[in-house]
């Protein structure tokens, strides 16, 4: 995935393996992540699941 950082990944109840990106843009973009072999495929979530998880994950209390 050119252009995009990876931050962390999570496992997440409700969605599986989730990795964090940032991407050129400054923005954070959420990704289902398979593994197989030691390496990691990713499909990025659309935006209302990617919304879903910045509430999750990334707001401070």
């Amino acid at each position: 995935m050119n252009g995009f950082i990876k931050l962390a990944t999570y496992d997440d109840d409700k969605y599986g393996l989730i990795s964090e990106f940032v991407n050129n843009n400054d923005e954070i973009v959420f990704a289902y992540t398979k593994t197989f072999n030691n390496k990691y495929t990713y499909m990025l979530v659309d935006d209302n699941i990617n919304k879903e998880l910045i509430e999750k994950y990334l707001k401070n209390e």
